[in-house]
């Protein structure tokens, strides 16, 4: 805050030869315009060097003051001025008592903040704040909470990342590659020649890349100005599953955050990230915040997390998501719902796919502090039960954000503004990192539950780009091919499922918007239409693209063989849901049968071309997915229980070979007769 002060002084000095009463309304009027526009510092510069000119003090200033200190998170100044508020003027100001509570408790004096609390609500005040009520009630509970919470911390190793990481100024955002590197985004001071702090200069936030290596971090430099631009603040960076796209957040230095922070893209080409660009509406819009992004795959689908404070919210921010189409737009915005966003403001997202939980922060639940991290389990916008504070050490009487994890939940990163031997003051101002990894007797084994993508043994120019399209996903109506039916194969082929899914698209939008008005049953049916021209439409057309390099590659004399993975919603048990997720992938085996009038079959036949079969069933299907027949709303027509039902090409091997292909007339299945719809063998492989 030095520096706003210095500017307060500067601006103040050029309105000394005014009247003492014209620079004092002048100065608060400037106070209260910065206090307005979110720029804390810069007002409570103002608020602080008026008081200083007037011992006594207005209260009003006071009251303003405290605010601002309390938003910049000086809990000791701002106790110290709520306190003073409350003692100068408790009948025009009641809630400086609910305020004291809050910083009181923000400095760790939980039972002094339980007394407090208790007393606001006794108070025979009718002007008191109808908000601050309820969560006063909240945080009674809260204080008893956070008292058992630190006798009984959970197991944990916890440690402050190295000084060359972890600046005098605020890190947030830590994001892993594997164990070798770890991105985080600083805000620093920085000047007009970019080399440190000075009267003159400006605060801005940049992406930074640390080496890690056994011996601890061992490099840390910011990333080049193409990401970095140096008329933004830079910050939030996460990746999508194959680390081919990055996305960020971006506001212009020069404006405030409120309205100006958006989400931005970039791709990865030939090892090099391209120049980012601004995601268009609906992820960004107008007037609004749109800010740290999450980015996961579900289903064969980019889902993105963010936080927002559009129109539609619970409170203040909230958690929405938006799905990615094939063609790079985005889907209208759902919010998470009033199972995880509170009237309060939540924030900094991070979802784990292996786990399907959510890990948040929020000051709208009861808590240690300010804002606290959170977890449930789920996704989308279904939720499996309430979130779960993590509790201590975790969470702290400060403010414990930007959580994130592996090995479900066993090691990971989060940033806290809880004290700190590098801060530059003993304010709690400044965010750092911390590296925790949970002390359990459980040995916790990851095993990927996507096949990564199979090798080229001898890479055509055909194989490579057929490579490069998988994962290919394609999808299904609620138990089709063939309803049912405990078969595992079918004579129906996937194009004429399609055609039949394709028809139901009204019905989707009319059942999933059931129930629900205005904005609300306007998103859902965006959310269906979408699902349909991205996923479903623009599936099949990747499927007509790969079929034809696939025949190049047979063409040239490759032996090639396609790994297809089936899977199944919950709905039905077990054991129907495997007949139902081979008949899935059976139906893709008649498509490659009757593709062009059947050029597939004799590569087929002569065993140049093999498919092997990899039922599911719904052993993978995620846990927040409707099982309810009788909900068919959630359980059939909703996006995330359509993203369940699909078949999936996720390997293709491609090895040389110098097979003559049967001509058309004389092609004869292995098994011995031409290739027919639906015949398969029971070792797993499609022939």
């Amino acid at each position: 805050m030095k520096r706003a002060v210095l500017f307060c002084l500067f601006w103040y000095g050029l309105l000394f030869p005014a009247s003492f009463a014209q620079v004092d309304a002048t100065l608060l009027a400037q106070a209260r315009s910065w206090e307005e526009s979110s720029d804390w510092a810069s007002a409570a510069a103002c608020y602080e060097h008026y008081l200083s000119e007037h011992p006594s003090g207005e209260t009003d200033a006071c009251w303003h003051y405290a605010h601002c200190l309390r938003m910049l998170y000086e809990y000791r100044q701002a106790e110290s001025m709520y306190l003073r508020v409350w003692r100068q003027d408790s009948i025009h100001y009641p809630d400086a008592l609910f305020h004291l509570a809050m910083v009181r408790k923000n400095n760790a004096g939980y039972d002094e903040a339980e007394r407090l609390f208790a007393r606001y609500l006794l108070m025979d005040n009718m002007s008191r704040d109808t908000m601050l009520l309820q969560r006063a009630k909240m945080e009674v509970r809260a204080c008893a909470w956070a008292r058992e919470s630190l006798r009984h911390p959970e197991p944990c190793s916890l440690e402050r990342l190295p000084k060359k990481v972890n600046s005098p100024y605020s890190e947030s955002n830590p994001r892993t590659e594997g164990d070798s590197l770890l991105y985080f985004t600083s805000l620093q001071p920085v000047t007009q020649s970019g080399q440190g702090a000075s009267l003159g200069g400006y605060y801005a936030s940049r992406i930074y890349a640390a080496r890690i290596t056994s011996d601890g971090i061992r490099t840390v430099h910011p990333l080049p100005a193409r990401i970095n631009h140096p008329k933004y603040h830079n910050g939030n960076i996460c990746f999508n599953a194959d680390r081919t796209r990055l996305y960020m957040t971006r506001s212009p230095v020069e404006k405030s955050a409120a309205g100006n922070t958006e989400i931005w893209t970039a791709e990865l080409v030939d090892g090099k990230w391209q120049k980012p660009y601004r995601l268009e509406e609906p992820v960004n819009m107008p007037g609004t915040v749109s800010t740290q992004p999450c980015v996961v795959e579900e289903g064969g689908v980019e889902v993105l997390y963010f936080v927002s404070n559009r129109e539609g919210g619970a409170g203040g921010l909230d958690l929405w998501y938006a799905l990615r189409g094939e063609d790079g737009q985005f889907s209208s915005a759902v919010n998470l719902g009033r199972t995880v966003n509170t009237h309060g403001n939540e924030m900094t997202p991070f979802y784990d796919a292996l786990s399907h939980k959510l890990y948040f922060s929020s000051d709208g639940y009861p808590g240690m502090g300010g804002y606290d991290v959170y977890v449930v389990e789920g996704g989308l916008n279904q939720w499996a039960s309430a979130p779960k504070n993590l509790g201590f050490p975790f969470n702290s009487p400060a403010n414990d954000v930007y959580f994130v994890c592996s090995d479900n939940g066993g090691r990971g990163y989060f940033a806290s503004n809880r004290r700190s031997e590098t801060a530059l003051t003993d304010a709690v101002c400044c965010n750092d990192l911390y590296f925790f990894e949970k002390n359990t007797d459980t040995v916790v084994v990851r095993t990927d539950t996507v096949r990564p993508p199979q090798p080229v043994a001898r890479a055509t120019e055909s194989s490579r780009k057929a490579l490069s399209m998988l994962p290919l996903t394609l999808y299904f109506h609620n138990d089709e091919p063939d309803p049912k039916c405990e078969s595992d194969t079918t004579s129906s082929d996937y194009h004429s499922t399609l055609a039949l899914y394709l028809a139901l698209r009204s019905k989707y939008m009319d059942a999933y918007s059931e129930g629900l008005h205005g904005a609300d049953a306007d998103s859902a049916r965006e959310q269906i239409r979408r699902f349909f021209a991205d996923s479903l439409e623009h599936g099949y057309r990747r499927l007509r693209a790969f079929f034809a390099l696939l025949r190049e590659d047979l063409e040239s004399g490759s032996r090639v063989s396609l790994i297809i993975e089936g899977h199944a919603s919950p709905l039905h048990s077990d054991q129907y849901n495997m007949h139902l997720s081979s008949r899935r992938i059976y139906s893709l085996w008649n498509s490659l049968l009757e593709y062009e009038g059947g050029v597939f079959v004799p590569y087929i036949a002569s065993g140049q071309l093999r498919m092997e079969r990899d039922p599911k069933g719904r052993r993978q299907a995620k846990p927040y997915v409707s099982d309810n027949p009788h909900d068919q709303r959630n359980s059939v027509y909703s996006v995330a229980a359509a993203l369940e039902r699909r078949i999936q090409i996720v390997g293709y091997v491609s090895e040389p070979g110098d097979v003559v292909p049967a001509a058309n007339s004389g092609a004869h299945h292995p098994s011995g007769g031409t290739p027919q719809k639906g015949q398969g063998t029971s070792r797993g492989q499609v022939e």
